[in-house]
């Protein structure tokens, strides 16, 4: 059999079914928006907004200033701002980090989520570009945003 042969012989053809809207009943928290700033005294402040379902809820920690305590600050501040979404469920921030992966920067952030008396780990990360900060801020949110799904369904209409 000859290379052209074999590679017909071997393609499958794919079809593709037309886009259909989904109606999700799961309610997704949004990251809307992030700020974070540094004082001379060396103090950092993070201000993370995130919206459910058109409410928004904003998020602020501080502390000294540090390479790994500002990423900290920065989760700490997206773990507030669901603080108001989260109802019941509690997280707990266990450890955030950035490490360079792939040529990339990458934050890391583990959580602790307890509910109903039972602890569960939960990771996030993110591919975090040029602001580690805002990413550490996301991974949090990528990490809790299923179990807040689950926890937060429509409503059937």
């Amino acid at each position: 059999m000859t290379d052209s042969a074999f590679s017909a012989a071997t393609m499958t053809q794919v079809q593709h079914s037309p886009q259909l809207p989904r109606t999700s009943r799961e309610l997704r928290v949004r990251f809307s928006q992030f700020d974070v700033s540094r004082s001379k005294s060396g103090q950092t402040t993070a201000e993370v907004t995130l919206e459910l379902d058109g409410q928004k809820h904003v998020g602020k920690s501080s502390g000294p200033s540090s390479p790994l305590g500002d990423l900290r600050i920065a989760a700490e501040a997206c773990l507030r701002a669901l603080a108001h979404f989260a109802g019941p469920i509690a997280f707990e921030l266990m450890a955030v980090k950035h490490i360079r992966a792939f040529d990339s920067n990458l934050a890391i952030v583990s959580i602790t989520h307890k509910q109903d008396g039972a602890s569960f780990p939960l990771v996030g990360c993110y591919l975090a570009k040029d602001d580690v900060c805002r990413g550490a801020a996301i991974a949090v949110l990528n990490a809790t945003n299923r179990v807040l799904g689950i926890a937060a369904q429509r409503p059937e209409d």
